[in-house]
Parts: structure tokens; sequence; C-alpha cells
């Protein structure tokens, strides 16, 4: 995956692979390498610059909500959930407002309660799983922020979704053993989106330690304090 920063209108291009314990960037329109405290003060250097919004994007049940907690409280700045702006904008849940109006005015809210959040600085956002899909919300969202995609593997998927399905409208009436064959499905649907994020992570499949574990190291590239 690749960091893009635009700078002051100005699209200026850094292909940066990511690869944990980030002891290496492969800077490859530099052909060289470069270490990560040169990264780290050039980010430093940008944060001051621009504010600082995060938007998590990755597919349903991928701990976008639980990390982007997690990473707001090591940066010390704030979080929003995506999901909560819409229910309270339409004043009932989303898996009600889906049941009742359906999800073309569901993505419609959506993407105007996404906008909204450019008025906001210093916030981790978690987006939901189709966020990115419609209505140009990728590009916005590039444009006005720091993506990152959670990427999960799909056992991890399938056990969250199993306890969650009532309160996920996608899925909520679907039968179990289809689950899996489901995520498959939405997951390729879906790819061309998520890949265009500024920064993809994989999501650890060993619990809360390592959640808080990846916060810390996404922590190294948005940390305001050198």
């Amino acid at each position: 995956m690749f960091v893009i920063f635009f700078i002051a209108g100005l699209e200026k291009s850094a292909n940066v692979r990511l690869s944990p314990p980030f002891d290496q960037l492969i800077w490859r329109n530099l052909g060289h390498t470069a270490n990560f405290a040169a990264f780290n003060r050039f980010n430093n250097l940008l944060q001051h610059l621009l504010p600082m919004r995060i938007y998590l994007i990755g597919f349903m049940g991928s701990g976008k909500s639980y990390l982007g907690r997690a990473l707001a409280e090591q940066l010390g700045i704030g979080f929003l959930d995506l999901d909560d702006i819409i229910e309270q904008q339409v004043g009932i849940s989303i898996a009600d407002y889906f049941r009742l109006h359906g999800e073309k005015s569901f993505r419609e809210i959506e993407a105007t309660c996404l906008r909204a959040t450019g008025s906001l600085h210093d916030h981790v956002i978690a987006t939901g799983g189709g966020t990115p899909c419609f209505f140009n919300n990728m590009e916005w969202m590039n444009e006005n922020g720091t993506t990152i995609f959670l990427q999960a593997k799909l056992p991890f998927l399938v056990s969250r979704l199993e306890k969650e399905a009532a309160q996920r409208p996608l899925v909520a009436s679907l039968p179990s053993q289809d689950l899996a064959s489901f995520i498959e499905q939405k997951i390729e649907e879906r790819m061309p989106f998520y890949q265009q994020a500024q920064l993809e992570f994989e999501v650890p499949e060993t619990g809360k330690n390592g959640i808080d574990t990846l916060a810390k190291y996404m922590k190294r590239f948005f940390s305001k304090k050198n």
C-alpha cells in the first residue's frame, strides 16, 4: 500500500511500502531506502501544516470502531463513529433505517454526514463498511484526511459477524451457512475502493492486545510529538 501526501494543494507522492516494524521504508520514486526517522520528521511537519483527520475504512466487523478509539486515545485526539452521527441525524438505528427506507436513502445520508466531518480537526473517524463505495466518498476522504484500510482475514470477519448479525442490516437475514460466501463476494466488490486508501494495516487476530499493539504502530506515523 502506498502513502500519498497533498501539500498546499499540490500533489506530491512518495511510494512507501508499509510493513511492521517499519524499520525501513522503501521510497520507490526516489530509488533508495529511507529510515523511519526521516519519514517521521517529514510526517510531523505535515501534521503541523494540516488538520489531522484519520478515516478508518474496511469491511464491517474489521474493528474500525474499537481500533479507532484505541488510536485516538493514544494520539490524544477525538474519536467519531460515522454510524453514530447518522443515527443522531435520522433519529433511529441504522438497522431500522435500512428496513424502513432502504440502502439507497441510507447511502445519501451517509455521504452528507461524511462530508460534515470535514470541519473536524484532530479526529479519528470510523466509517461504515460500504462508505468508500458510494458518491465518490473514497476520493473525498483521500482529499480531506488520511485514509487507513483495515484488512481482516475471512475467519476473523465470520466469527465477529456471526455474533453481531442482528445489528448488521446487510447480514441480519442471511443464513449462517451463507455468511462466509457473502463476505467474500462483498469484499471482492469493494476491494477496488478499499485499495485506494493511503495506508493499509492487517488486523491481528490475537484479540485486544494485538489491536492495541497495532494502534501503537500507527501512532508512530501520526503523533504530533517529535
